[in-house]
């Protein structure tokens, strides 16, 4: 999988703990679900589509028990969860 070079800037950013002066589309992404009274709970890199790998953000309702799926770049999905320290799962499959 290829990242390109400001992903993976934010990402090193996520990893070392570091805190930008404005936020990151990703830290407003991360704040909206919140203030929606969702949690972030996993993500899923869960196909590859013409060579393109796809991913979803799993988000759970705080007071109820609907979970929403937000389709995302991977690194879009790996990045969130480093940032909230949720699990990342790949399909089994992608990983032969």
């Amino acid at each position: 999988m290829l990242v390109g070079k400001y992903e993976a800037q934010t990402l090193a950013i996520d990893i070392k703990n570091l805190k930008p002066k404005a936020p990151l589309p990703l830290d407003l992404l991360n704040e909206a679900i919140r203030k929606l009274d969702y949690t972030i709970s996993e993500s899923y890199i869960d196909g590859l589509d013409e060579e393109i790998f796809t991913a979803k953000i799993i988000c759970n309702q705080i007071n109820g028990n609907k979970i929403i799926e937000i389709n995302a770049r991977p690194i879009d999905a790996i990045n969130i969860s480093v940032k909230t320290g949720c699990p990342i799962f790949v399909k089994n499959d992608l990983l032969q």
